[in-house]
């Protein structure tokens, strides 16, 4: 039987649409714009989610996505590596 993995890119600092807040965090109607792609994740056939963070960000991931919007498909929360130009 096949199981399925969803990575989620969420470690950017959104400096190329400006502002103090990552992108991925910015609200989208109700929730971060991240939440509403972790959530279909988490409704889809999916089997398990590994996010992808920036430094010293595991936590608020954790707090305020996984936790908050019960997202029993996260398996892990990882760093992501260094920006490369």
């Amino acid at each position: 039987m096949s199981r399925f993995c969803a990575i989620v890119l969420s470690g950017g600092k959104g400096t190329r649409i400006g502002g103090c807040v990552p992108k991925q965090y910015r609200m989208l109607k109700d929730k971060p714009l991240s939440a509403h792609s972790l959530v279909t994740f988490e409704r889809s056939r999916v089997d398990d989610i590994v996010i992808v963070c920036g430094k010293g960000e595991e936590e608020y991931i954790q707090k305020e996505f996984v936790d908050k919007y019960w997202l029993s498909k996260v398996k892990n929360i990882v760093v992501g590596g260094e920006e490369t130009t």
